[in-house]
C-alpha cells in the first residue's frame, strides 16, 4: 500500500504533464464534447480521493470504488464519443487525477510516514527499539 501511494505521488507530475501535452494536441484535430469532459473531471476527481481515501485506511475497498469511479462514466459515454473524443476524456480523467495527488501529496506522505513507522515514539515521548525487552523493564521500574 506505502508503495503504491508513493510512487503514485512521485510520478504524478510527469503524468500530468504528459497528458496535458496529449489533450492539447488533440484539440488541434479533435472538437471536444464538453459535457463529457465535465463528466471526466468529475471522474477523475472522485477517483484521486478514493484512492488518497484508501492509502489513508489501508481499505480495499475503496479501491473498487476508484474503479466503479473511473470506468462507469466512461462505459455510459463510450457510444456517444468518437475515438478522438474518447481519448479527450481519458486525457481529462488523468489531468484531474494527476493535480489531485500532487495537491494531496503532503497529506498522502505524511499518512504514510505516520503509519508505517515502526520505532515511532507513543504519546510520552519515549521509544523503545524493537527487540530491546530490557529497555521496557527498565522503564517500568521507574
Amino acid at each position: 500500500m506505502t508503495g503504491d501511494a508513493h510512487w503514485s505521488c512521485r510520478l504524478a507530475p510527469y503524468g500530468l504533464v504528459v497528458a496535458v501535452v496529449a489533450v492539447g494536441l488533440s484539440l488541434i484535430w479533435v472538437r471536444p464534447r464538453f459535457d463529457y469532459l465535465g463528466l471526466a473531471a468529475g471522474s477523475g476527481a472522485a477517483v484521486a480521493i478514493c484512492h488518497a481515501v484508501k492509502w489513508r485506511t489501508g481499505k480495499e475497498r475503496y479501491q473498487l470504488l476508484a474503479a466503479a469511479f473511473a470506468f462507469m462514466p466512461f462505459l455510459l459515454a463510450l457510444r456517444n464519443l468518437s475515438t478522438g473524443q474518447m481519448a479527450q476524456y481519458v486525457g481529462a480523467v488523468l489531468i484531474v487525477y494527476e493535480a489531485g495527488l500532487i495537491l494531496l501529496a503532503c497529506k498522502i506522505c505524511k499518512w504514510i510516514s505516520h503509519n508505517t513507522e515502526p520505532n515511532a515514539a507513543p504519546n510520552d515521548g519515549r521509544a523503545t527499539p524493537l527487540g530491546n525487552s530490557e529497555g521496557s523493564e527498565r522503564d517500568r521500574h521507574r
